[in-house]
């Protein structure tokens, strides 16, 4: 894997106060959103639409990283960004395409657009990987290439990048 800006400090904005996920069936999540914030090590930040053919195809990946790293009780969890214009075509894709990941509701447009260009994302589907710190340190900027690359397994990598980066400090 080609190395990014590793450790690079973005914002931990999925731990702010007011920030609501929902599930897979568009269902307020913050049960699970409590649990991921103390559980998983990693966060997966996909962002993508369902009118984008690659994306739905990359979904593929995704849901089996997902299963496999769950089997494997790896502390990595999903956030989903929906790129979708239509907040119907982003229901649909999220409960007939999407595996158990949370989601940022497709109307909250404020947090949706911060994201993005917190990562400079400008194409889709694309994948960030940060670590679940107070900072979102950052572990790969460009997780789809490792998953195409290296497949489910590049897990791994990222779980030993995050290792890697020295906590913040207080």
């Amino acid at each position: 894997m080609t190395s990014a800006p590793v450790g690079l400090s973005t914002s931990a904005w999925w731990l702010e106060k007011g920030v609501i996920l929902h599930d897979n069936k568009y269902l307020v999540a913050e049960d699970r959103k409590t649990y991921m914030c103390e559980k998983a090590r990693i966060l997966v930040i996909f962002f993508g639409s369902y009118r984008n053919r690659s994306t739905k195809h990359f979904v593929k990946y995704l849901n089996k990283l997902y299963s496999y790293t769950t089997e494997k009780r790896a502390r990595l969890e999903i956030i989903f960004i929906p790129q979708d214009e239509d907040e119907a075509d982003c229901e649909f894709f999220v409960k007939a395409l999407m595996g158990d990941w949370l989601i940022v509701p497709w109307s909250n447009q404020q947090l949706r657009r911060k994201v993005k260009n917190m990562y400079s994302v400008s194409d889709q589907p694309w994948l960030v990987v940060v670590k679940n710190d107070a900072k979102g340190s950052l572990v790969r900027l460009d997780g789809k290439s490792d998953l195409l690359d290296y497949g489910y397994f590049c897990w791994r990598d990222w779980m030993e990048i995050a290792k890697e980066i020295p906590p913040p400090e207080s």
